[in-house]
């Protein structure tokens, strides 16, 4: 195929970027060509056309205006899509031939730092995922806020619930991988392999010391040569290739160890509806409710500690110290909110200027934001708490940072880098020439005037012409005053015009004093990014500082408004809550809120059965509960009068029903995926928070099923207590539990019969339910009155006929409740216990089996 030069070029850079869209500046236009064209042209919503390179090829195309492509950038980005910038790098009015382009950066889903592509703000995490040994070691990154870390998974399992929590927009993986974890379930991240040395411990110990600035890794906790060093070292290479700089924002990397959170998984955080409601959106979350916060990065510091709340009390406890004493001082919180907002989201602003990305228009909003610090920090200083105090003492004021900025930085800079960008008086020379550009009357003046004075012809002028430039014109009267030194330049009719080397160079210098005052400020500005993205690290310290005061903050003003109550913090697996409230509906709902009371622990109401009919409010019950132990864990108040929680690990959560059509699973095979997960991690200190478990089989087998996972909760495998339970059910039986297990006990929502129709009370009373009243909860969902009387009807003769089965069958004593299941031969079940069945060889399984049955008979 005979390739024309633009071609050439094009095929040449489209093969250092094969996986991305490659965008090639062409004059005014970006545009794409062959496959990428025909990708792009449907998402973005332009014309596909074609052009002709030569007389045997020719190409789809398709273009945008290099001055909006961040809305079409944005576009392919959210439709997974990487994009590769082709960028002019010579002046075309300069260029011999044809003009010099390179790529000059990649974007990505999960590395672009821009403000207008980053959307709604949320976590645009990159993780780094390598196994080796059955272990799974995972590096995760926000390049747009540096936030850097990573952890080792003890399995594949454990490294899928950390792709559920962070919801990555992307996951490098060594080449030959061949297997994404899964993680199409996590929101269908874009899936990038890259070479496998890229994960090599080796290399990723140089590149950690080189960005992390240290001689060895283990001031954060990292070994030389474990897997998570090679990982995080990919992460390091991926963004240098792609943004085509070193990230000086990085300058820590947290490694998370087990126990250092209460974990709440993937489930509960879908089921709690902490980050989005049950219809995807924000509205209805717990994260929206408590969002008080003032800036962008203290909102997305919020939603990461609801998800990932502390496993230290001691932690959480200076956290609710933090609280109490803004609380305690509404002027001082008005105060600290108030200039915390006149930061801004300098989180971003730090990454920005990590990868010398920053524009004027976002220096100059630096600017404004490091004028705020000096009065929050005093504010913080004087708070009564020790952890606001330290995150005053963490917020870096930058002093040195703001005073470059006003010395060089325009008052008024303009968004993008172009004239007015630098301050008049940084620079001499800059001053000069646009002077020169801007002021050339008023220098050739100033010449003008000095030569008269000098030569005495007093009607002196200096003219230009289009072709011999700028010259003295001097009359004929006057021409016997010329200095010698003067050079003819031009006769006319009436007067001689004379240069000299002064006007010639002036001259020079005014013509090319624009091009040369664009190129000064380019230069100065390149300058003050440098020294800017030299301080990046400190700027990202004071940003995470910032945000926690945010956060907190918000957490005060939330109390303050809603009127919720410092928990206490207390040893062993324990929660109390005394009129407690459910946050997302008590703000939402138009009604006034009932409140509630509980009492688990692990000594003697270690599981509360709760019964009572739909709508009562079991659900919403049992999710306040949960949301009480996440908020005070992660450092706010919680909506209730009194709140005691002890040392949970873990929240576990089965509650609504759906079905994972993506993965052919179906509503019971979901519920009891989420139960089998349960019964196997939950240990004596974990929340378990079970809804109707059972309900997506035949009745029976519910029944069963749902019996012989309480069984199996009450008791730890290693003996006592198991986990702290609420279960929320329909089926009746199970209130037989409370006499048959030390500390199950039962409980109920109220309600209250009228003239044949029910009253829901939403108040949770001690003891069982008596009936489920679903025939009353579905006359008031509009069923037909006809179909209510003949459900009545139907129910009644159910019921008689269950009772004559359970007369006929073994008639209890009376005013005793018949049992669930028969009694069985206590010697029979013993040997079953006891039996290994994995030892026993089909022979030795089949002698045995008739054994027991002679046995049972006998």
């Amino acid at each position: 195929m005979k390739q024309t030069p633009m071609l050439q070029q094009y095929l040449e850079l489209k093969g250092q970027v094969s996986d991305a869209l490659l965008l090639y500046r062409l004059g005014d236009f970006y545009e794409l060509f062959f496959e990428d064209a025909e990708r792009a042209a449907p998402i973005l919503g332009i014309v596909l056309t074609r052009r002709r390179h030569n007389e045997d090829v020719s190409s789809p195309m398709c273009g945008i205006p290099h001055h909006a492509v961040a809305s079409y950038v944005g576009k392919l980005l959210e439709a997974g899509l990487k994009v590769a910038i082709a960028e002019q790098v010579e002046d075309p009015a300069k260029a011999k031939g044809l003009v010099r382009r390179r790529v000059i950066r990649v974007l990505t889903p999960g590395t672009v730092t821009e403000p207008e592509l980053l959307g709604d703000g949320e976590r645009r995490w990159i993780v780094a995922l390598k196994e080796s040994g059955g272990e799974v070691a995972a590096a995760f990154l926000e390049a747009a806020s540096g936030e850097f870390g990573g952890t080792r998974c003890a399995s594949r399992a454990e490294a899928r619930e950390l792709l559920a929590m962070l919801r990555p927009k992307e996951i490098l993986l060594a080449e030959g991988t061949g297997d994404s974890f899964g993680a199409e379930e996590f929101g269908n991240p874009v899936i990038t392999c890259r070479p496998a040395g890229w994960f090599e411990a080796g290399r990723g110990e140089e590149l950690l010391r080189q960005v992390l600035g240290v001689g060895s890794l283990r001031a954060f906790e990292l070994e030389p040569g474990e897997p998570l060093v090679g990982a995080a070292g990919a992460l390091v290479e991926y963004l240098r290739s792609t943004q085509g700089e070193v990230p000086r924002h990085l300058r820590s990397f947290e490694r998370r160890r087990p126990g250092g959170a209460l974990v709440v998984d993937a489930a509960a955080i879908r089921n709690l509806e902490i980050l989005r409601d049950a219809s995807g959106e924000r509205r209805a979350s717990l994260a929206k409710v408590l969002d008080h916060t003032v800036t962008a990065m203290g909102s997305r510091l919020l939603r990461d500690w609801l998800v990932q709340p502390l496993g230290e009390p001691l932690d959480a406890a200076a956290r609710h110290d933090a609280v109490a004493a803004l609380v305690e001082e509404p002027a001082r919180l008005a105060a600290i909110r108030e200039q915390v907002k006149g930061v801004g989201d300098l989180e971003r602003a730090a990454a920005r200027i990590g990868l010398a990305q920053a524009r004027p228009g976002e220096l100059a909003g630096l600017r404004t934001a490091l004028a705020s610090l000096p009065e929050v920090r005093r504010e913080l200083a004087a708070s009564a708490s020790q952890l606001l105090a330290a995150l005053g003492d963490h917020a870096d004021p930058l002093d040195d940072l703001r005073d470059d900025l006003a010395r060089t930085l325009a008052e008024d800079p303009p968004a993008l880098l172009g004239p007015g960008t630098i301050r008049r008086g940084c620079d001499a020379e800059l001053d000069e020439t646009r002077q020169l550009a801007h002021g050339a009357k008023e220098v050739l003046g100033e010449l003008e005037a000095r030569e008269r004075a000098r030569t005495g012809i007093s009607n002196l002028r200096i003219r230009y012409n289009r072709v011999f430039g700028y010259a003295f014109e001097v009359s004929r009267p006057n021409l016997e005053r010329v200095p010698p030194e003067w050079v003819r330049r031009q006769t006319l009719t009436g007067a001689e015009r004379f240069v000299t080397p002064e006007l010639e160079e002036l001259e020079r210098r005014i013509t090319t004093a624009e091009a040369r005052a664009d190129e000064r400020e380019k230069e100065l500005f390149a300058g003050l990014l440098e020294r800017c993205a030299a301080r990046a690290a400190r700027l990202a310290g004071t940003a995470r500082a910032l945000a926690a005061v945010d956060v907190l903050a918000g957490f005060a003003d939330r109390a303050r408004r809603a009127g919720y109550v410092r928990p206490r913090l207390v040893a062993g697996p324990r929660i109390r809550l005394v009129g407690s409230r459910h946050p997302v509906v008590e703000e939402l709902s138009r009604s006034a809120f009932v409140p509630n009371d509980t009492d688990l622990d692990g000594l003697s109401r270690q599981i509360v059965v709760l019964t009572g009919p739909n709508m009562g409010g079991k659900s919403t019950y049992l999710r306040q509960v949960a949301l009480a132990v996440i908020m005070a864990r992660a450092g706010s108040f919680v909506a209730a009068q009194e709140a005691e929680v002890g040392e949970i690990d873990r929240v576990f959560t089965r509650v609504g029903a759906a079905d994972d059509l993506a993965r052919g699973e179906s509503t019971f095979m979901v519920e009891m995926t989420e139960v089998a997960s349960i019964l196997r991690h939950a240990t004596p200190n974990s929340l378990v928070m079970l809804d109707e478990v059972g309900r997506g089989t035949a009745t029976f087998d519910g029944l069963s099923l749902a019996w012989a996972v309480v069984e199996a909760l009450h008791d730890a495998p290693g003996g006592g207590p198991g986990p702290l339970v609420l279960f929320a059910t329909h089926y009746h039986e199970l209130t037989d539990l409370a006499g048959r297990l030390d500390r199950v006990v039962n409980a109920s929502v109220a309600v209250k019969e009228w003239q044949g129709s029910v009253l829901f009370l939403h108040r949770v009373v001690a003891g069982p339910s008596d009936r489920s009243y679903g025939i009353h909860v579905a006359k008031l969902a509009g069923v037909p009155e006809e179909v209510c009387r003949r459900a009545r009807e139907v129910l009644l003769q159910l019921e008689r006929q269950e009772l004559k089965v359970l007369e006929a069958t073994a008639p209890a004593p009376q005013g005793v409740q018949m049992g669930l299941f028969a009694p069985a031969d206590e010697e029979v079940v013993g040997r079953l216990r006891r039996l290994e069945v994995e030892k026993l060889t089909p022979i030795e399984a089949l002698n045995l089996l008739a054994e027991l049955k002679r046995d049972a008979e006998s």
